[in-house]
């Protein structure tokens, strides 16, 4: 009689890709390549356009191949676009990918073989991030060996930036992922959507290679003039993570490192509103920073939330309200957050 282990051998699952698009005519086409490319031939694509006004969608049908699935969304976002993948897939295991960003050869292989073998929830591997000149620039921290983390572990990792707190770069089982939805009307969606999966996720496999290729797109929000809707987003999002958070009863130490990593988003766009100040009206910008890290703080002091010394320092100096006062909080941020003020600078040349 054959072994649980054994039969899985003699199988081959099929694996669906979900990438949704909107105007991506001038990458598309490297995204689906990559995936068609994979060492594993068991693969569907589930390709979701949301209301494209270029080329994307005739690029997409130039595809000859019998995997190949393409939907339509609602103009409703990247959310609600992976949304409609989720519900047009048929695969027992399910990867997302941005329609700006390409797979390693070996990620689907790879990734689905740790994730049976170990036989876990969610699948993890790390990133290799290149600007538009195709240089890589980045590589995400990565195990020194395959490790199986619980789902509140994983979370610490993520919090960490040992996990990219998006959906992308990892493999997961489907009928785990179709028991829930990405929130719609917003952007920076998957970062709750993730949270949420970890926390109800018995085993996360962190992989020791990076599988995923990440590039700088010109119209991607990392790169894009940063906005009064993208802070609000980024806001927001953080908010329903936390409902999460707070409705699961996580422990002081979760929020906490909850709300750090969400103020280290705001450094982020802190150093990204100096970055752009030639391309916005600074000063009203740096008013919609101040809102909305007031209203980080007023939930974090209702949450008894402490922060160490050198933190609270840190946010005097974000707190600044007057225009006269940027030059210098940025000099002080930048030198104190350097690598991740370099990184967000290569990022957005």
């Amino acid at each position: 009689m054959l072994t649980l282990q054994q039969t899985r051998a003699m199988t081959k699952p099929l694996v669906s890709i979900l990438i949704p698009f909107f105007n991506e005519e001038a990458v598309i086409e490297k995204a689906i390549t990559s995936c068609l490319n994979q060492t594993y031939d068991t693969i569907e694509l589930i390709l979701v356009d949301d209301f494209s006004k270029d080329r994307s969608i005739e690029i997409v049908k130039s595809f000859d191949s019998s995997n190949l699935v393409l939907g339509k969304a609602k103009e409703k976002g990247v959310g609600y676009a992976r949304n409609k993948a989720i519900e047009l897939m048929s695969g027992e295991y399910c990867a997302f990918l941005d329609a700006d960003d390409e797979l390693d050869p070996h990620f689907v292989e790879t990734s689905l073989n740790k994730l049976r073998e170990f036989e876990c929830d969610v699948a993890v591997f790390g990133t290799k991030v290149f600007n538009t000149e195709g240089k890589e620039i980045s590589k995400q921290v990565k195990e020194s060996h395959d490790q199986v983390y619980s789902g509140q572990e994983a979370l610490f990792k993520m919090y960490d930036y040992e996990i990219v707190a998006s959906v992308w770069g990892k493999l997961f089982t489907a009928h785990f992922l179709k028991k829930q939805q990405f929130e719609v009307g917003f952007v920076f969606e998957d970062k709750p959507f993730l949270v949420e999966l970890l926390l109800k996720s018995n085993r996360v496999l962190v992989g020791s290679s990076n599988l995923y290729l990440h590039f700088a797109n010109p119209n991607s929000i990392t790169r894009s003039v940063v906005s009064e809707q993208r802070i609000a987003d980024s806001t927001f999002s953080f908010f329903k993570e936390l409902e999460t958070l707070t409705s699961t009863n996580q422990c002081k130490t979760t929020l906490h490192r909850a709300f750090v990593y969400q103020l280290n988003c705001m450094v982020d766009i802190f150093l990204m509103i100096w970055l752009d100040r030639k391309n916005l009206e600074q000063k009203e910008m740096y008013e919609v920073f101040q809102r909305n890290l007031t209203l980080i703080l007023e939930k974090s002091d209702s949450l008894s939330i402490d922060y160490s010394l050198k933190r609270k320092i840190l946010l005097k100096i974000l707190k600044v309200e007057t225009i006269l006062g940027a030059r210098l909080p940025f000099l002080l941020v930048s030198r104190y957050y350097r690598s991740q003020f370099r990184f967000i600078r290569n990022i957005k040349k």
